[in-house]
């Protein structure tokens, strides 16, 4: 198998849990994906890597992307558009 050739995984959708197939190259599935194409939920019509979130601080809504999410880690920096709270999730990969 080639870095080219795409598998397909099983994602989950951090919206609203709907389970459908993504098709990813083997380099996908071992890195972070901040630059590779985004598909969405055929149910919600959610980013898949995303999910929307609300500050804790303001309770602004705005939408959080995990790079890692397809190997089960939540890498993530959440910062807040409206008042600038700020959290990171470190990797745990």
């Amino acid at each position: 198998m080639s870095l080219n050739d795409s598998i397909e995984i099983q994602y989950r959708c951090m919206d609203c849990g709907h389970c459908f197939p993504l098709a990813i190259t083997p380099l996908e599935e071992d890195v972070s994906l901040w630059d590779v194409p985004a598909e969405s939920c055929p149910k919600c019509a959610a980013t898949v890597r995303s999910e929307a979130v609300t500050c804790p601080e303001c309770g602004q809504k705005f939408v959080a992307y995990f790079p890692h999410i397809q190997v089960g880690c939540d890498l993530a920096t959440l910062i807040c558009p409206s008042c600038s709270w700020h959290h990171e999730s470190l990797c745990i990969c």
